[in-house]
């Protein structure tokens, strides 16, 4: 939505069945997909951790706005941490 801020709160785990994304959006649960081991979905080693698209051609489209106030967690974080950060009720390190 344009004009207006948005909190989100994405994690992404790697299991033996694939990589887990879950998204949360304004406090709501908006997204759950878990894919197959892709290049695609694979972060890495010395490649760079991007924000809002990607560096190669891809079918979605790129982020038109700002991004402000990443974190970045060493381990998965539960659904009410998601929770508290997309409503703001937890805050950052």
């Amino acid at each position: 939505m344009p004009n207006r801020w948005n909190h989100v709160c994405v994690s992404i785990e790697y299991t033996d069945k694939g990589a887990e994304r879950i998204i949360y959006a304004d406090g709501k649960f908006n997204f759950q997909f878990t894919t197959a081991f892709l290049e695609e979905v694979k972060w890495l080693k010395g490649h760079n951790f991007t924000f809002g698209g990607r560096k190669f051609t891809y079918s979605g489209v790129h982020l038109h706005g700002m991004i402000t106030d990443v974190q970045i967690f060493s381990r998965k974080i539960s659904q009410e941490e998601m929770i508290g950060y997309t409503t703001c009720e937890k805050v950052g390190l």
